[in-house]
């Protein structure tokens, strides 16, 4: 691993953006990564917004969200030469793939998505036995409570996640948007790890089924 890219919303204080691509929900702890693995994060501000809604995404669209990945790659690709390919975590979603295909053959660069299509409760016990701690940072979805399982990490919350799956049809995986998370510690993490010492849990749905909310 070279570096690290990511995302995060344009205005610093805002926790979760309206996106269809990306992740910002614990951005705020996304520059700690640095320290942790001893790898430089390139981060840049999402000004774009989910335009292109069809599945394949083809030579870009001005204003778009996957703009800013194209601009965000490109800055780290200038930065560092030595980078020839992006890493992604695509599971499922081919709307996200072909996106992070496109820009990536753009630039020049080989999309790598080792998870791609691999069963998802294979994913779980990779988490686990790869020694990922990964901790729910967001949970919108039928049998996931923000104040019962925010907080959790993945090898903790397995079982009901497997549990949910089963009962609700949905993705134990959170390929779906049931779930995001932060990593607090892994293998690349080689210098230090984080510790969540505070939280607050921000309930963006009452829902009477599927409550969601973040930390």
């Amino acid at each position: 691993v070279a570096c690290l890219v990511n995302l995060c919303p344009r205005d610093a204080a805002t926790r979760e953006v309206d996106s269809h691509c990306f992740q910002t929900v614990a951005h705020e702890c996304v520059g700690a990564f640095a320290a942790c693995a001893g790898l430089d994060v390139y981060r840049r501000r999402i000004t774009g917004r989910s335009k292109a809604l069809g599945l394949e995404y083809g030579d870009g669209e001005e204003g778009d969200e996957v703009e800013d990945l194209r601009a965000a790659l490109a800055a780290a690709k200038r930065e560092r030469p030595d980078v020839n390919s992006v890493c992604s975590g695509a599971i499922l979603s081919d709307y996200q793939r072909l996106r992070v295909e496109a820009v990536c053959a753009s630039l020049g660069l080989t999309s790598l998505a080792p998870l791609w299509r691999v069963e998802q409760r294979e994913v779980l016990r990779r988490v686990e036995a790869e020694g990922v701690d990964a901790r729910l940072v967001k949970v919108a979805a039928m049998g996931l409570d923000p104040g019962k399982h925010l907080g959790m990490s993945i090898a903790d919350a397995r079982e009901t996640l497997i549990r949910v799956e089963d009962e609700y049809g949905s993705h134990c995986a959170g390929e779906g948007g049931e779930f995001e998370t932060l990593v607090v510690d892994c293998p690349m993490f080689a210098r230090a790890s984080l510790a969540i010492t505070e939280t607050r849990t921000v309930k963006t749905s009452e829902d009477r089924f599927a409550p969601s909310g973040h930390l």
